[in-house]
């Protein structure tokens, strides 16, 4: 009954794009509005003797640029950079319930290493390749899941059905456990018990980037920046505009199923977070600013001097 149990879990992840994702064609081959990023990455942790890959590989491919079509789903772009620009391919499968991606064949990585072909079950009964859209574990399927220019598209190896890539079923939080900037310095530090922080930045600061680091990361992540009261949405890691006294919230919810450590349905879930993040641009003092006028008239003077050295040659 338990190996019943555990097979319609796996069917179910597989129709879902949670484990093994299910492909079709969908973006027009002759438009190219852009690009989006794409890197496959074996991390998984093993836990079960005699397997065929015993020790990770670690990156396989490195975050690399990928054309994007009009129209392009996960599916698509995952295509068309390991067929068309890395040389390997894509191993499928075919079942009652539909073709889905099993695995990578032929692949040469980024560091040299040749792998006949890497997939599901090859380092243990729960293994097989996940995949996040933007940090985020998807609750739909490679070829039902849009992608839009500048997107971020995460391969991931697991070993253990999604819990050691941070994909855990069996966990509810939606918790933010940290944060990490392009630039700036957060006061206080990160504590799981602080709502409010200060992101103190240069005064040329103009955007900042922004990720939240997850308990789950099948949680939904929204960047809102609010200026002039005026709230706007933004992507994970995308450019940020920011001016003094801007405030940045960083909300998750999660709304995904959740399963016990047998893998039975335990119903769904919704659970949330937040934090808000007030941007203080540092002040121009009067002393950088002579510095400034010093270090340029430096500058003028040796540019001055060299070029009455050259003319008397």
């Amino acid at each position: 009954m338990k190996v019943k149990k555990i097979l319609s879990v796996l069917l179910a992840l597989c129709m879902l794009g949670s484990f093994a994702v299910c492909f079709a064609v969908a973006g027009d081959a002759n438009v190219v509005i852009g690009k989006a990023y794409i890197s496959f990455v074996d991390n998984g942790v093993r836990t079960e003797a005699g397997v065929k890959y015993p020790d990770a590989f670690g990156t396989i491919y490195a975050r690399s640029e990928v054309e994007l079509h009009a129209g392009d789903t996960v599916a698509d772009v995952t295509r068309r950079f390991v067929e068309d620009v890395k040389g390997a391919k894509m191993g499928y499968k075919t079942t009652q319930y539909g073709t889905y991606f099993a695995s990578i064949d032929n692949v040469i990585t980024d560091s040299g290493v040749t792998i006949d072909s890497i997939g599901e079950f090859d380092a243990g009964s729960q293994s097989g390749w996940m995949y996040r859209l933007n940090n985020r574990f998807m609750p739909t399927s490679a070829d039902a899941t849009a992608v839009d220019i500048g997107d971020e598209i995460a391969w991931l190896y697991s070993c253990q059905w999604g819990s050691d890539v941070g994909n855990d079923f069996s966990v509810t939080s939606a918790a933010i456990t940290g944060l990490t900037f392009s630039t700036g310095s957060l006061a206080p530090a990160f504590s799981s018990g602080v709502k409010d922080y200060t992101l103190t930045v240069p005064a040329s600061t103009s955007a900042v980037k922004v990720e939240a680091e997850l308990e789950n990361y099948s949680t939904e992540v929204t960047y809102t920046l609010i200026h002039g009261g005026k709230s706007v949405d933004y992507k994970y890691y995308r450019d940020i505009p920011v001016a003094d006294g801007d405030k940045i919230v960083i909300s998750t919810k999660k709304t995904t199923d959740q399963y016990d450590a047998s893998y039975n349905w335990l119903g769904s879930v919704t659970d949330t977070d937040s934090v808000t993040v007030t941007i203080a641009m540092e002040k121009s003092t009067p002393t950088n600013f002579i510095r400034a006028i010093i270090q340029a008239i430096i500058a003028f003077i040796k540019g001055l001097f060299a070029n009455l050295g050259n003319l008397r040659k």
